[in-house]
């Protein structure tokens, strides 16, 4: 009868400790998703952190562009309005051509750069 007791209790305490180990790992294996979920929590608040600077970075390059466009634009319409003219007679003419010229070389270069 002490043997069959022994081993009843044996089983028991075996199955006692196989069932906590087994809760043990099922709990750590939670805390680790939950961890891991938290980390890419934490990367998509960093990114819709960084959303704000990239609207402000585009809106400041979209007000640089249209100050390139216009001048480009601008150049442009002067060049064609002295083009038309004779300029190789009228030293005065050819001057204002040139500055044009510059001018829009340098439109098109901040368009480039």
């Amino acid at each position: 009868m002490r043997k069959t007791f022994y081993t009843l209790a044996a089983v028991f305490l075996c199955l006692f400790a196989f069932s906590s180990c087994g809760y043990n790992g099922l709990i750590d294996k939670r805390e680790a998703v939950e961890q891991q979920w938290a980390n890419v929590e934490n990367q998509y608040q960093k990114r819709s952190d960084l959303v704000p600077n990239l609207v402000a970075t585009v809106k400041g390059y979209a007000s640089h562009e249209e100050s390139v466009f216009t001048q480009i634009a601008e150049s442009r319409s002067k060049l064609g309005g002295t083009v038309n003219v004779d300029i190789t007679d009228d030293p005065e003419k050819f001057a204002q051509f040139q500055a044009e010229q510059n001018t829009f070389s340098a439109s098109i270069g901040r368009l480039l750069a």
